[in-house]
């Protein structure tokens, strides 16, 4: 076995009347088809039991367990002491099948495994008891009826036969000691919680049930009794309790609620039915116990939450990804463990392109290890099962271009920017850098410093702030065919005004011309939020968008203009900005309104009879905000802004934007339902406080817009009231 995929396997004891069964579950370990790669046995604080375990199995690695007294405690020292990449663990009375590890081994070839396990068998002491339902089998730790298992996945594993990852238990925090058996404490849930905390750590991660990783769970005498049975069902709630009273966000228990309603709810009608046409006489006594231990579990939680029980502390912190632009015609770029400030990395956040045209993004975890060049192509392969097909080298573009950049004191942001765009592959380019509103001038003198003997870089000062505002400025004197726009935060890919120009080609009546805005770096969570609810990237296909052929079948087409596009990342062609005029100098970031100057331009856009092409291919990389306080003041300003630019839509078009009123409820679905698009995407802990601040900033937006036109017309002087009318670069 390599050392990627050595299995230690942890057995943790603490009853001396259990030697015997102990000594029989080490022993069906020793005699795997796949040697394990160490036998560590914990003993929970029972000196003479380990020395007689030592005495009985030599070879086997017995040590006593030295943090809290419990199951947990027992499992977390097995955890460290393990030296394999990957840690199982068996229960002292259960007898694993002669390929249990070569099962589990097979599991983790894929960087997704996070874990796995496989079917529990019970062993009676006798038979099974009549009375007793399959669907609570998990009350003697074994699999039961209604576990839910996709695709050969399952949302939870049951300790008697489950495995992990070594390192990501480590950085997920290992399982919480508050939880677990002690003694004669029947409580349990530590496997639930540490399984919610580490995917919650790890989400593009699965846990795997392997139907050929099989053992068999011998049940003590005593525990097949009905008494034994309720006191299981109350210890669970309470466990349940601790959780959801717990700091875990997005802990929820709706799992448990589908279960009880859909499983259990549907079992009992089953056995009644059965007792009654006379099938099963056991019936009646099933669906009995089955409402009495639902009846104990329910009970004891509310209880325990009404009492103020003491929840479950451990949370799922973040861990950066690391941001990878993979060419699959070249070698992999070199990949890092940790970040320059020492944090681990938990996944690569992998941009897969073939001759420079998207194929997709996938995030593989890595659990803050190294991955070797073959596994990584061979979890991309996974998702790219056939090679995509080799694209003709486009020939050069020829539409002479204008870049322009927006621009408002982050001179060192803006360098890097800049640098970016005049790498580019492009042969006719001219770049103009708007100086919004400055506070001082060194967005001037980097100019000057670093780009003054480019002739292809220009300056312009804009006194007045408002994104709308400075691209208008930027458009003073162009006589070039083809606009684009980018923001100062964004580095620009090499062949990016190549690919926009070639996507003017691919349709008549082309008037604008969106791509893919991608991550530059998820450092913090709060990055990883933005990219999780900006769905910046519209997909991995081109897509066209006009009100003829090309028109989506959403009903709120054409007003969801964000399906098209964002500002950071668009072009339109000179004739298209002629006839649709300036951008509205009362929306944008700067403005009273915040935002909505570039759907209002892409909108007004199909509107005039143009085509939208969104082309995947044209990639720029966005830095997100990194901090939470700034990621919620962009939601808040995100929200805003498109309630202003919907206000603008109804204000330009009052016939639609009553058909627009009339479907506000549709709308709404479609932005905050929890089923819609938007919403599903969003990772379990995104702070709910987010999505508030984008709903009131979405109420505010129609009085943001008039406040913003209000004060626009206060400063307009009569020159700038016929600029807007008439943008002063037309016709040059």
């Amino acid at each position: 076995m390599s050392n990627e995929t050595a299995i230690s396997v942890v057995i943790c004891t603490c009853h001396d009347d259990r030697l015997d069964r102990l000594i029989d579950a080490v022993d069906s370990v020793r005699d795997q088809s796949a040697s394990a790669h160490e036998i560590i046995v914990v003993v929970d604080h029972n000196e003479p039991l380990k020395t007689r375990i030592a005495e009985a199995r030599p070879d086997v690695s017995v040590i006593s367990n030295d943090r809290r007294k419990g199951l947990s405690g027992a499992r977390n020292t097995g955890v460290l002491a393990a030296s394999g990449s990957v840690v199982a663990f068996l229960d002292d009375d259960a007898l694993a099948s002669p390929h249990w590890l070569a099962s589990l081994q097979e599991a983790y070839s894929s960087q997704f495994t996070l874990g796995a396990g496989g079917p529990i068998h019970p062993d009676w002491p006798s038979e099974r008891p009549a009375w007793w339902p399959h669907e609570f089998d998990w009350v003697v730790g074994c699999s039961y009826e209604g576990e839910q298992i996709t695709d050969g996945s399952t949302e939870n594993l049951i300790g008697c036969n489950m495995s992990y990852r070594r390192n990501a238990l480590v950085l997920a925090g290992l399982f919480d000691e508050d939880l677990g058996r002690s003694g004669g404490n029947a409580a349990g849930c530590e496997e639930t919680e540490l399984a919610r905390r580490a995917r919650a750590m790890f989400p593009a991660s699965r846990l795997r049930f392997i139907d050929g990783a099989e053992v068999t769970h011998r049940i003590d005498a005593g525990r097949d009794r009905f008494s034994y049975f309720v006191r299981r069902c109350r210890a669970e709630g309470v466990s349940k309790a601790m959780i959801a009273a717990g700091a875990i966000r997005g802990s929820g228990l709706s799992r448990e609620r589908s279960y009880a309603l859909n499983t259990l709810g549907g079992a009992v009608l089953r056995n009644l039915g059965q007792f009654i046409s006379g099938r099963n006489r056991w019936g009646l006594h099933r669906s009995a116990a089955i409402v009495t231990g639902l009846f104990a579990a329910g009970t004891s939680y509310l209880w325990s939450r009404l009492s103020g029980v003491k929840p479950v502390t451990p949370e799922a912190r973040y861990l950066p990804r690391q941001v990878l632009d993979v060419e699959l015609s070249r070698a992999l770029p070199a990949r890092q463990s940790a970040n320059e400030d020492g944090q681990t990395y938990g996944a690569l956040h992998c941009v897969v392109r073939q001759q420079s045209r998207l194929v997709t993004t996938i995030e593989i975890p890595t659990y803050g290890e190294a991955v070797s060049d073959d596994q990584l192509r061979r979890d991309i392969e996974a998702v790219i099962p056939t090679a995509p097909a080799a694209y003709p080298v486009p020939a050069a573009a020829t539409r002479p271009a204008r870049v322009i950049v927006a621009t408002r004191d982050r001179p060192d942001m803006l360098a890097r920017c800049v640098r970016s765009v005049l790498a580019m592959d492009y042969p006719d380019f001219e770049l103009v850098i708007v100086d919004s509103a400055p506070s001082t001038s060194a967005t001037r003198d980097l100019i000057d410093r670093e780009f003054g003997d480019d002739p292809r870089v220009q300056y312009v000062h804009e006194g007045q702030p408002g994104l709308a505002r400075a691209h208008n400025a930027g458009l003073a004197g162009c006589t070039r065919e083809l606009i684009a726009f980018t923001d100062d935060d964004v580095l620009v890919d090499r062949g990016w005004l190549s690919r926009i120009a070639e996507a003017f080609d691919t349709a008549p009546e082309v008037g604008a011309v969106t791509g893919a805005i991608l991550p530059a770096e998820l450092e913090t969570e709060a990055q990883y939020w933005t990219e999780s609810h900006g769905g910046f990237l519209k997909g991995t296909q081109m897509q066209l968008f006009d009100l003829a052929d090309n028109k989506p079948r959403s009903p709120l087409f054409p007003f969801t203009a964000g399906m098209m596009g964002s500002g950071a990342n668009m072009a339109f062609s000179r004739e298209a900005l002629e006839k649709l005029g300036s951008f509205d100098p009362a929306l944008g970031a700067g403005t009273i309104a915040r935002g909505g100057d570039d759907l209002d331009a892409l909108l007004r856009t199909v509107r005039a009879g143009f085509t939208v092409v969104y082309t995947p291919d044209a990639l720029v990389w966005h830095h997100h905000r990194r901090s939470a306080e700034g990621m919620e003041r962009q939601a808040h300003g995100y929200g805003m802004g498109l309630g202003a630019y919907l206000t603008k839509a109804m204000l330009d078009h009052p016939l639609a934007g009553l058909r627009l009123i009339a479907m506000a409820p549709l709308a709404l679905q479609h932005l905050f339902g929890g089923k819609s698009e938007k919403m599903q995407r969003l990772p379990v802990a995104y702070p709910r406080r987010f999505v508030r601040a984008e709903f009131k900033g979405i109420l505010g937006g129609p009085l943001a817009y008039w406040r913003s036109r209000r004060a626009l017309h206060a400063s307009r002087s009569e020159g700038a009231a016929k600029f807007a009318q008439n943008p002063v670069w037309k016709g040059n």
